[in-house]
């Protein structure tokens, strides 16, 4: 990731900041997405707490053309893409910007 952010920096001369890696399509019960998080942890990635559920809410909003947080804005996965929106603000605040 870091090599990642170099790359970028010095293409688009910016001095952007990683706040976090964000997990969607989650499925609490697979092995394979803990694992995923587990090595993107290890190796001091910052991962934000919230994970984005699989959801079939998704692909129907984006045939609506519309955020599924208007879509469905009672639906979990509408739930969790507003607090990634509010820990990504959260985390952004704290690198001294302000929103």
């Amino acid at each position: 990731m870091s090599a990642f952010l170099h790359q970028h920096r010095a293409y688009e001369n910016t001095d952007a900041v990683l706040l976090g890696a964000a997990c969607s399509l989650w499925d609490a019960q697979g092995k394979a997405a803990r694992e995923v998080v587990g090595a993107m942890e290890g190796i001091d990635l910052p991962v934000f707490r919230t994970r984005i559920p699989l959801s079939r809410r998704v692909p129907s909003s984006t045939l609506a053309k519309r955020p599924v947080v208007l879509t469905a804005p009672n639906s979990t996965v509408a739930d969790a893409y507003t607090a990634l929106a509010e820990e990504v603000l959260a985390a952004y605040s704290t690198k001294g910007h302000t929103p």
